[in-house]
């Protein structure tokens, strides 16, 4: 099936190796390709197809690009698949914090070339961060109703000992997230466009390869939306594990910034996607409720929550100094 596949790229197969049970690597004796097996439908092929047309259009060479096949498309079908082929990178050891300013360059670079600003309805905009704004307010006392029902147990549980040791920082999350909504909304009102990029939808350090220059892979779940949405998925997956530089992510944040300027209103939107404690609370509910498999697992995922609106705590206060400068840094710059 692998050589009939790459017949349709006229590829003549030498050697192929099993990498995972999605990706080959191939070689002709000459050069050396990677194909994938994706897990694209075909309703969802017109939207990838559009990622690599946006980079070829806007030159974009931090994103891998695709061999046509014989039929000069991007992809052919298999094994009733979608298979697509790309040159094979052997991708460089680098430290985490080479990682992280590659990384923060290359998406930054890409959310700032396919930039476009578009008109918006701030009335329809404020209607709904409103009603968030309700849900966290809800969601605060939620968790205070959790935490006494925890306490007031004879033996508290594991978990409930675990929310209730938590309890004290997620009081700031919510602090620094109403902060930041308010702030939002007073800025939303005067808001006619909105900026939209290409958005990878699944950035990690696995999708990004490191050579001559980076180059990010697999854009099957790309999109167009505000970078603020790829920045947070981004940084939330990175830093929910202990061994995780976190700290590193907000160090050389700047870099990011460097190649795409985000406005005040833009951090504070970034400050509260990090700051959503629906996750959290969720993992509560469903303890609440009996509807987990094992407490332990349970456990480690609250950890992984609670260890992303740690660092969120962080960037948050970081983006403050961005946004209201402090007087002593005003001094420092005059």
């Amino acid at each position: 099936m692998i050589e009939t596949i790459l017949n349709q790229y006229g590829v003549y197969t030498k050697e192929v190796k099993t990498v995972t049970d999605r990706l080959y690597q191939v070689s002709d004796g000459n050069a050396v390709y990677a194909l994938k097996k994706s897990s694209l439908s075909n309703s969802e092929i017109d939207n990838w197809k559009r990622v690599y047309d946006q980079a070829y259009s806007s030159h974009l060479i931090d994103v891998l690009p695709l061999y046509l096949t014989k039929d000069r498309e991007l992809y052919t079908y298999g094994d009733q698949s979608i298979w697509y082929l790309t040159p094979w990178v052997d991708s460089q050891q680098v430290t985490k914090q080479q990682a992280i300013e590659n990384i923060y360059r290359s998406i930054g670079n890409i959310h700032a070339i396919t930039k476009q600003s578009l008109s918006m309805d701030p009335k329809h905009s404020a209607q709904q961060f409103k009603q968030y704004h309700s849900y966290c307010l809800e969601m605060h006392s939620m968790l205070i109703g959790y935490v006494e029902k925890f306490e007031s147990e004879p033996y508290m549980s594991p978990f409930g000992l675990q929310v209730c040791t938590h309890y004290r920082d997620l009081e700031f999350v919510f602090y620094e997230l109403i902060n930041h909504l308010t702030g939002f909304m007073e800025l939303l009102e005067e808001q006619t466009r909105w900026s939209f990029s290409l958005c990878h939808g699944q950035l990690q350090f696995s999708h990004v390869l490191h050579h001559q220059h980076t180059s990010i892979i697999n854009w099957e779940n790309a999109f167009f939306g505000n970078a603020c949405i790829d920045l947070s998925r981004f940084i939330k997956e990175e830093c929910k594990y202990h061994d995780q530089p976190g700290e590193a992510l907000i160090d050389l944040f700047d870099i990011y910034t460097k190649e795409n300027n985000l406005s005040k209103i833009e951090l504070r939107l970034l400050a509260i996607y990090l700051l959503d404690p629906t996750d959290y609370i969720n993992l509560i509910k469903q303890y609440d409720s009996g509807d987990f498999s094992t407490t332990i697992d349970h456990m480690k995922e609250l950890v992984h929550t609670y260890r992303q609106l740690l660092l969120a705590i962080k960037f948050s206060q970081k983006f403050n100094d961005m946004i209201e400068p402090s007087f002593l840094d005003e001094s420092l710059e005059s």
